[in-house]
């Protein structure tokens, strides 16, 4: 499968298929399941909602289970399904490589293809996108990532130059709360100042 055809089928899914995705990486991440044992059949629960109404089950449930104090998390959940929608939505590799700086900020707890569930063809996340946009049990092979197990994450493919590699405290996105976002504000600082000159 091609990049544009991989972008082609996110860009045709539908928001219940991007929130029953979201619900199911933000339970990876945090470590509970927040679909339940069957994650086709709650998706099928979101499918003949509005999109309000399906945004409200899915905040709802999260309120439920503590994962944004109360009266939080709008704001923050309509950011990862943005977030989420642009990511793969932008199968986008450069095809020259360019003698420029690359400097990666990552996670110290990495998530790649041998120890992360997403990018297992047995997952729930892998098994329900894949029903809903091929219509088979299992994404092909060439549909996830070879790089991810790599240090620099494959960034080192794109620069003539040696990847200067951040890590941040967290997961993939944790470091990016408090407190682990202070560190990588820390850092970020730090290489601007370094490549910039300014001090």
């Amino acid at each position: 499968m091609d990049d544009k055809s991989q972008a082609n089928l996110f860009e045709d899914s539908n928001n219940a298929l991007w929130l029953t995705m979201i619900s199911i990486l933000l339970g990876l991440f945090l470590k509970k399941n927040l679909v339940g044992e069957d994650a086709e059949a709650y998706y099928k629960a979101l499918e003949p909602l509005t999109p309000d109404e399906q945004f409200n089950y899915v905040y709802d449930r999260l309120q439920k289970m503590h994962i944004f104090p109360p009266g939080y998390g709008i704001k923050q959940l309509r950011g990862y399904i943005r977030v989420m929608k642009a990511h793969f939505t932008c199968f986008y590799f450069p095809e020259e490589i360019y003698p420029v700086q690359v400097t990666l900020f990552c996670s110290k707890n990495r998530i790649n293809r041998e120890n992360h569930k997403f990018y297992s063809d047995s997952t729930k996340l892998a098994t329900l996108v894949s029903k809903c946009l091929t219509g088979n049990d299992i994404l092909e092979p060439s549909f996830y990532p070879q790089s991810m197990s790599e240090l620099d994450l494959g960034w080192s493919s794109f620069s003539t130059k040696p990847v200067d590699i951040y890590e941040i405290p967290g997961d993939h996105v944790s470091m990016i709360t408090e407190p682990n976002v202070g560190v990588l504000a820390e850092k970020l600082i730090a290489c601007i100042e370094k490549n910039t000159g300014v001090a």
